[in-house]
């Protein structure tokens, strides 16, 4: 009776651990973060990094934003 009631508790530890590696995969170990708005200047310098952006139209957008 104990065995079977070890087993009940090693799955669930199991399933638990299933769970926890799926929702941190690919996060880099971390915990999903609660959902918030982007902010424009941190998606406008992404877009510069990515070089979707010259250098010239990301100051006149970053101007913009400022203002």
């Amino acid at each position: 009776m104990l065995l079977w009631y070890l087993m009940v508790v090693a799955i669930l530890a199991l399933a638990f651990y299933g769970v926890v590696a799926l929702v941190t995969r690919g996060k880099g170990g971390q915990l999903l973060a609660p959902l918030a708005p982007d902010d424009p200047l941190r998606i406008l310098k992404q877009r510069y990094a990515r070089g979707e952006i010259s250098e010239e139209e990301y100051r006149r957008m970053r101007e913009e934003l400022k203002e």
